[in-house]
């Protein structure tokens, strides 16, 4: 499966992206903002899948709650978001993949309630002007490496 949407989601709609822990259905779950009918509320719902989607201003979401659960029961359950606008979906894994040089992981294992590149010794990461999500479950940022490297060095002074 490339993607499929269940409602209409034009690109730069505002989305909240995880990975489907189904271990026969590895894919992206893709959410936007519903209003429940007869109120003025709104709820994230599932809108679409895909195997490979890029966002534009991402940001990085872990619920601690969640995460919370997790390292007590030691059953997974989404609590792990990547926020951001679509700007991309079901393109092939080779397009553009060059900017995209740092990989962001999450590990709720290693403790950390926090996104994080290893590239970096752990460095939190926040957000990004770009972030791919491949087929394999992997992500990736664009230019967050001199950000990062700004950081740290005015974090030791």
């Amino acid at each position: 499966m490339a993607f499929r949407f269940a409602l209409p989601t034009p690109i730069g709609t505002p989305v909240r992206v995880y990975r489907n822990l189904h271990p026969t259905k590895p894919t992206w779950s893709i959410q936007a903002k519903v209003r429940i009918p007869g109120t003025r509320r709104h709820t994230w719902k599932v809108v679409g899948w895909s195997d490979n989607l890029v966002l534009a201003d991402a940001g990085f979401q872990v619920y601690e709650a969640g995460l919370r659960r997790v390292l007590a029961t030691g059953v997974k359950n989404v609590h792990a978001y990547v926020l951001g606008t679509l700007a991309k979906v079901g393109y092939p894994l080779d397009d553009g993949l060059g900017v995209y040089a740092d990989r962001v992981k999450y590990d709720p294992r290693r403790r950390l309630p926090y996104f994080f590149s290893p590239a970096y010794r752990d460095v939190r990461v926040d957000g990004a002007p770009g972030v791919v999500l491949n087929e394999r479950g992997e992500v990736w940022t664009r230019q967050t490496a001199p950000r990062m490297i700004e950081e740290a060095a005015h974090a030791e002074v």
